[in-house]
């Protein structure tokens, strides 16, 4: 979060197997958005979304279209 602090970043995309509540909750709290990579399947979109992730990144789009992923947002 320092180096995000250093380089007024907007948003921060960490793996999604380093993904946790606190690391959206400490990047919500600066204004930052979080968008988790690169979520492979709908567990890790679901597990995304469980964290509060913003966003995923994904080489599958319909990836959040499984009925536990529903509220994950598509930017594009």
């Amino acid at each position: 979060m320092t180096r995000a602090s250093e380089f007024d970043c907007r948003a921060l995309h960490p793996s999604v197997d380093a993904l946790t509540e606190d690391v959206v909750e400490h990047a919500h709290r600066d204004g930052r958005r979080v968008n988790a990579w690169t979520v492979a399947n709908w567990e890790h979109a679901v597990a995304a979304q469980a964290a509060g992730a913003d966003g995923v990144i994904t080489d599958y789009p319909g990836v959040t279209d499984y009925p536990d992923a529903t509220t994950l947002a598509s930017p594009y």
